[in-house]
């Protein structure tokens, strides 16, 4: 009998995340179809909908396109750089990244560690770890079996993509927490309190790194470190970590 339940909460749970996929994939389906007839609004409605099933590069570059299409350039932007951990080397997001920000008149952006480690995605990483793991492992079992030569130069190589991997790994999960400035005009206030002094403005697109929350405000600082404070969590929008 104990058997028995567990196989139909198993199936239970499969259907449940086949029709979760299929509503995802409709969803998706349907912002293209809006996309298309220039129903911006509706399409970010559907992708905003297929978004609470699964982030993709797809979806997030769509959503980008919908966004700019809208003239919610900071959004796009948003959208884009989502896409482009996911799918690094995608040149149309990287062209129409550099467009958006354009639109808002953005500097370009630092290129810091993660940018130079940032050309894999984590599961391209993991995979030249394993196998830079698994050649070391072979050498150490049969490496006396094979020509000298062969075996320095394979042996680096597994070096390098081992310490290549490890600095990726170090330079994103240790990376601050982030944030793209979404709103027009973002205020930033000496307290997290509306009434509080007004230090100044943040430009739309922005990338911040974030600190802690209070009342529905966080404190914030810019890439510069140039400019700090407390903004309101509505004007921005959260990225993802790698």
């Amino acid at each position: 009998m104990t058997n028995m339940i567990q196989f139909f909460v198993r199936l239970f749970l499969i259907t449940l995340g086949m029709i979760q996929m299929a509503l995802a994939s409709s969803a998706f389906e349907q912002g293209n179809a809006a996309y298309q007839a220039k129903k911006y609004a509706t399409a970010l409605t559907h992708y905003q909908s297929a978004l609470k099933e699964g982030a993709s590069a797809n979806l997030w570059y769509n959503m980008g396109n919908a966004y700019h299409q809208s003239g919610d350039h900071a959004r796009a932007v948003h959208a884009f750089s989502e896409a482009l951990r996911l799918q690094p080397r995608d040149r149309a997001t990287h062209h129409n990244l550099a467009i958006a920000r354009k639109s808002l008149q953005l500097p370009a952006p630092k290129r810091d560690m993660r940018w130079a480690t940032g050309h894999l995605t984590r599961n391209e990483y993991a995979g030249l770890t394993i196998l830079a793991l698994a050649w070391l492992t072979l050498f150490a079992w049969r490496g006396h079996s094979t020509p000298r030569g062969f075996n320095i130069i394979f042996n680096a190589c597994a070096a390098i993509f081992l310490t290549a991997s490890i600095i990726a790994w170090l330079s994103h999960h240790h990376a601050p927490n982030e944030a793209m400035i979404i709103a027009p005009e973002a205020t930033l206030h000496l307290s997290p309190l509306a009434a509080s002094e007004v230090l100044g403005k943040t430009a739309s697109g922005s990338l911040v790194h974030l600190g802690k929350k209070h009342a529905g405000y966080v404190f914030i600082e810019d890439s510069d470190a140039t400019k700090r404070g407390w903004i309101s969590e509505t004007a921005i929008s959260q990225l993802r970590k790698w």
